[in-house]
């Protein structure tokens, strides 16, 4: 670990089928974050993050 008291990634998978990002962290611990609620926290001027959300991902496969 570093010389601060936080854990940082040190790996990542992304399963675009699942829409899922894997991260592994220096503490050896692992945790998976859905895309749509990682996208929730990200801003784009002038457009509701639920609006960019369901626009920028392909549709789903049946």
């Amino acid at each position: 670990m570093s010389q601060y008291s936080h854990v940082s990634p040190t790996s990542f998978f992304l399963d675009e089928e699942q829409r899922v990002l894997y991260l592994s962290w220096d503490d050896e611990h692992e945790s998976k974050h859905d895309w749509e609620r990682l996208r929730w926290p990200v801003p784009v001027p002038g457009v509701p993050a639920k609006v960019v959300s369901r626009a920028c991902w392909p549709a789903r496969r049946a």
